[in-house]
């Protein structure tokens, strides 16, 4: 009775610090877009409205990560090694756009994909369309990319690039389980047609948003002249690239091949254990 009594328990303590590990993610986050708006826009100063919310979401952070438990806390530097590595593909991306030598958003593309799909948890896919729009936000102030400057446009498309494949990629997974029963296979083809929709949203999402936002930018201009050249790479790089990569990292963490964590033999040895003794 009391392990029945305490499953509920246990599930609302997780989502508690998960809601915990989003406010604490969203403090640290405001307090870098503010950094950075007053870096480029104010001279480096900060306004004192500007101050008070600062330290007031920086003190909130503190007082989390405080009474962060070690789940959660793993779960905060997740976030920031994907956040971390989705700025660095960025900007590889925006270095070869300048240079013209790659399509501008592959890197990001497959690595949005990658982080989207790896673990199957929605938490992941929203977070990794995020930390791809914020990239976006933050390295358009570096390569002077006007256009994405306005969050509407940069980080606001971006956020439901994730969701979009994630959904995409377990109605595929439940949908080809009825007749494909071999789970690499099925995990392959519905890994692929969902990193494909990573890249075919990350054009239609932005294009739409640039054009309702940003129409006059000479940025917008340039988007719009290649859109269709750099999205039919991109979509052929995820289709190719995102299968192997998602079930090689799924290896890795020792995650099964459909994303899911394995159950240790020692735990379910005495979980049935358990049951045993309780039917006795």
């Amino acid at each position: 009775m009391g392990e029945i009594c305490g499953a509920p328990g246990a599930a609302l303590k997780a989502r508690a610090d998960i809601y915990n590990a989003i406010r604490l993610l969203l403090g640290v986050i405001i307090v870098i877009i503010l950094l950075i708006k007053a870096s480029y826009f104010n001279g480096g100063k900060l306004s004192a409205s500007q101050l008070i919310v600062w330290s007031g979401y920086a003190a909130n952070a503190t007082r989390l990560g405080e009474k962060m438990k070690k789940d959660s806390i793993r779960l905060i530097a997740l976030y920031g090694v994907m956040l971390a590595v989705l700025l660095v593909a960025m900007t590889i991306d925006r270095l070869l756009s300048s240079l013209e030598v790659l399509s501008f958003a592959v890197a990001s593309v497959a690595t949005t994909a990658t982080f989207s799909l790896t673990r199957r948890k929605f938490l992941d896919a929203l977070g990794a369309g995020f930390f791809f729009g914020l990239s976006s936000l933050i390295t358009a102030l570096w390569f002077g990319k006007t256009a994405f400057f306005n969050p509407l446009v940069s980080v606001l498309p971006r956020t439901f690039i994730g969701i979009t494949a994630f959904a995409a990629y377990v109605g595929l997974s439940k949908l080809f389980g009825l007749f494909v029963r071999n789970e690499r296979v099925r995990e392959y083809i519905a890994l692929s047609v969902a990193g494909g929709l990573v890249a075919v949203s990350n054009t239609v999402y932005t294009l739409t948003c640039l054009w309702l936002f940003a129409q006059g930018d000479p940025t917008f201009i340039a988007f719009n002249a290649v859109f269709i050249t750099n999205a039919l790479p991109e979509m052929i790089v995820a289709i190719v690239a995102t299968p192997p990569i998602v079930l090689g990292v799924r290896r890795g963490l020792r995650l099964n091949p459909d994303g899911t964590e394995r159950v240790k033999k020692e735990e379910s040895a005495e979980n049935i254990a358990k049951v045993a003794s309780e039917e006795v």
